[in-house]
């Protein structure tokens, strides 16, 4: 493969997904219908795999006070008809999921996830493609909030980024599989290193091929390491152990990675959006991620999540309840 081409498997088309939770629809590796077509089946997402052992308390607190604040900025008559909801009914529970959303909604709750996939999308092209990157600009700018001059910044500290650490881009936007925790997903980046990347102990040997995943939220450093990260590395060893998944129109099928892709170590490219937008400077940085604790971490996973599916837990007994009829009592 020449260093200027870019390995694409399919075309580029997204997976089929269930209508609530947008989970991926795949073929199943070897189990086929009748008619000789392979069994479909419901795949997890590798970007909240992680989620099952991940201690989940700041974000739920988080989550509850988007909720607080956003109610309040609902209309009021949605606000008043909040106030009537019956819980115990499945109609108004489902009426009370959707202004959930929407509060979240209006207290910004998905706005800086708007923002990065924003970001995602215009690293995915350069100035030779000036009217779709000058769209985006837009985009970003007249609807979430950020500045084309702000986007442009760090769309050059990420070339910039990638040029100083000789990082070679193999793959980008690929939709994988992963079949050993049967999860399918989009993964950002697959790098092959110009030179030696030096972590600390981690010495990553020049020639290695890596995934490289990218994330723009905030970054918070706690004794020298990143904070509240960890589900990251399950998600990014996912991306190392899965294939490439083609998918044109009718036709969805494996294929193969034309080089070895590293086990143990891979790459978070972090741009700083935050930063850019509060203080007029545009970072991008590389994190190391220790593959080996990330698929020690998944394969926890999806232990428990196998778990939590178990029908073996529990056992009713043979005989009929024990019961009381309450209006036939004397009290």
């Amino acid at each position: 493969m020449r260093d200027d081409e870019i390995f694409r498997a399919g075309a580029g088309e997204d997976f089929q997904r269930h209508p609530s939770t947008s989970a991926p629809y795949v073929n199943h590796p070897t189990l086929r219908t009748t008619v000789g077509r392979p069994t479909r089946v419901l795949y997890g997402r590798p970007s909240n795999f992680g989620a099952q052992i991940e201690d989940r308390w700041g974000l739920q607190r988080w989550s509850e006070r988007n909720v607080l604040l956003g109610t309040t900025l609902l209309p009021t008559e949605v606000q008043a008809a909040i106030q009537r909801l019956n819980l115990d009914d499945a109609t108004d529970r489902k009426l009370g999921d959707g202004w959930v959303v929407d509060a979240k909604g209006e207290a910004g709750a998905f706005l800086k996830s708007a923002r990065g996939s924003m970001l995602h999308a215009a690293t995915t092209l350069d100035h030779s493609e000036a009217d779709p990157l000058l769209a985006l600009m837009a985009y970003g700018e007249e609807q979430l909030g950020v500045p084309g001059y702000v986007t442009d910044a760090v769309l050059d500290a990420w070339g910039r980024l990638l040029k100083r650490h000789e990082l070679h881009v193999l793959a980008v936007e690929q939709t994988v599989i992963d079949d050993r925790w049967r999860l399918a997903g989009t993964l950002d980046r697959v790098v092959q290193l110009g030179r030696d990347l030096f972590f600390g102990a981690h010495i990553l040997p020049a020639g290695t091929v890596l995934v490289l995943d990218i994330k723009t939220g905030r970054l918070t450093i706690d004794r020298g390491h990143p904070a509240f990260w960890h589900a990251y590395s399950v998600q990014v060893a996912s991306y190392s152990h899965s294939v490439p998944y083609r998918i044109e129109g009718l036709v969805e099928e494996r294929e193969e990675w034309p080089w070895p892709v590293d086990q143990r170590h891979g790459l978070i490219a972090h741009l700083d959006l935050a930063n850019a937008l509060d203080e007029g400077v545009a970072t991008a940085q590389l994190v190391h991620v220790d593959l080996v604790e990330g698929h020690r971490a998944g394969n926890l996973c999806r232990q428990a999540r196998d778990w939590q599916s178990s029908r073996a837990v529990f056992a009713m007994h043979n005989a009929d309840p024990v019961a009381t009829n309450i209006r036939e009592q004397p009290f």
